[in-house]
């Protein structure tokens, strides 16, 4: 009984051990957040859209005529500063290797609007200033290989970005999606 005891601690040990060794990543490029909340004064744009995500299956492999929208998610618009380019790269590039985790300062998140998508995963930011801009939002769906297994609920972040040339253009039919 000790010994499994023991072997459980050592175990449960290790198991953390791991979970905190993942590395925390920022973008070395400094955050202009003067400049950010300058990006997101009001204008006279805007930028419609829609989020989703084309679903993979067991292997990894997308289905090509399927869609599953981001219904009722949260769409972040973020101006598209060098800072904001360079932790896009990384967290597309590095987040999901289980090695290391991609963030972003208090200050780049605290700088950006909110919207909530429809039922279509439909989503519009109005009131925008010309400018380049990121977005960034995320999908779920449940997934089981064969009606045996349990369903497990999958979680995408999706981007999209969106540039707004003169001061009163309308941008539509924007995708943020992976």
């Amino acid at each position: 009984m000790k010994i499994s005891k023991y072997l459980l601690f050592v175990f449960a040990l290790l198991l953390g051990s791991a979970v905190y060794s993942q590395e925390i990543i920022y973008p070395k490029t400094a955050f202009d957040q003067a400049a950010a909340k300058k990006a997101l004064e009001k204008g006279k744009s805007s930028i419609s859209g829609f989020v989703f995500s084309a679903p993979r299956n067991g292997f990894g492999i997308k289905h090509v005529n399927e869609r599953t929208y981001g219904k009722y998610k949260v769409v972040s618009l973020f101006p598209l500063t060098p800072y904001m380019e360079e932790w896009k790269k990384l967290r597309t590039r590095l987040h999901n290797t289980g090695k290391k985790i991609v963030k972003m300062s208090k200050e780049a998140d605290a700088t950006r609007i909110d919207v909530e998508t429809d039922e279509g995963g439909n989503f519009t930011f109005k009131d925008l200033k010309p400018g380049k801009y990121l977005l960034i939002s995320e999908v779920s769906w449940h997934y089981a290989q064969t009606d045996e297994d349990p369903e497990e609920n999958i979680y995408v972040e999706v981007y999209g970005t969106a540039e707004i040339k003169t001061d009163g253009e309308k941008l539509t039919k924007v995708k943020v999606t992976n």
